[in-house]
């Protein structure tokens, strides 16, 4: 969304081609993936086309003034994936900010507040992905060498970063892609001082002990900084051993959404959301958005629950 909530930016795909899965046309008929970006109204309507480039497109992000988005797409060879940044209203031309060489994805771009950085998740070796930064500054043309944050070994992913609002730190998810342990982390812009900041799950409460809850099952996600930088907000995760809905199946995922203060102490829970899966948070001024899936919860109604003083208010989307 727009730093002034009256625009979204999102991608999608288009496919040509193809065979439907069968093998034997996949020579006649190759199948071919064009990665679109959009821009609309925040009521959904007029939606305009920015970009169509063969590929997959990660979403895109906004810069803090509104009048730029970045998006990174990969390149002809499959081995270079570029970020692009151009003019939200489809005028003048992209430009070409980094190219990550031996790269197998970039995705979650974030841009600073101060509007000079760009922060990513991006792969440059196999099953491992790292946090990146590089700078947006630069004469037009030139592209920009991005720094590499973080060192992940393979099988571990760092994902979602998040810049706090004076643009010096970030934070992220630090993930195993083998069972459920997920963690909220924080970096220095530069680098330096990696912490982690949330802690083992025997520290953060059961929402309810009937139907009892799977101990395996316990990742904490999507961190997003309060508008003041002092608090954190963030998902953990559980499910319950057997489902309280009596008419579904297995046990669905379930969503405790807390705050904690940015050191990582006094993790309070905000909101339960039993037998629903957030995805992702945004901090506004004055409240924490929730859009529980991407892009259905445009359409839907919001629910504003109740708060003390002392938390955000919630805003829900449905």
């Amino acid at each position: 969304m727009s730093p002034d909530g009256q625009k979204i930016a999102f991608a999608t795909e288009r496919t040509e081609g193809g065979c439907g899965g069968a093998s034997a046309c996949a020579s006649t008929s190759p199948e071919k993936t064009y990665a679109q970006i959009y821009v609309m109204d925040a009521d959904g309507s007029d939606q305009t086309q920015l970009v169509e480039e063969s590929g997959a497109s990660s979403s895109p992000t906004w810069s803090p003034d509104g009048e730029r988005i970045a998006y990174a797409l990969p390149g002809p060879d499959d081995d270079t994936c570029t970020i692009y940044a151009m003019n939200t209203d489809g005028s003048g031309h992209r430009r070409a900010l980094v190219t990550l060489e031996g790269c197998y994805s970039i995705d979650s771009l974030s841009w600073s507040p101060d509007g000079t950085k760009i922060a990513f998740e991006g792969s440059a070796s196999y099953n491992a992905v790292d946090i990146w930064v590089v700078d947006v500054a630069g004469a037009q043309g030139e592209t920009r060498r991005p720094r590499q944050l973080t060192h992940t070994p393979r099988a571990w992913w760092n994902v979602d970063p998040t810049w706090s609002p004076d643009s010096t730190e970030i934070a992220f998810t630090h993930k195993h892609t083998e069972g459920y342990e997920q963690n909220i982390h924080k970096i220095n812009a530069d680098g330096s001082g990696e912490v982690r900041l949330t802690r083992d799950p025997a520290l953060y409460r059961n929402p309810t002990d009937d139907p009892p809850v799977d101990s395996t099952y316990f990742p904490m996600y999507g961190p997003v900084f309060s508008p003041d930088g002092t608090k954190i907000a963030f998902v953990r995760g559980y499910r319950h051993l057997e489902n309280p809905d009596p008419y579904a199946g297995s046990s669905s995922n379930s969503s405790l959404v807390y705050v904690m203060n940015s050191d990582g102490s006094n993790p309070t829970v905000v909101k339960d959301f039993s037998l629903e899966q957030v995805t992702t948070l945004e901090w506004l001024p004055g409240e924490v958005d929730l859009p529980l899936s991407a892009p259905t919860w445009l359409a839907e109604s919001l629910l504003r629950p109740q708060t003390d003083v002392n938390r955000p208010e919630t805003r829900v989307a449905r």
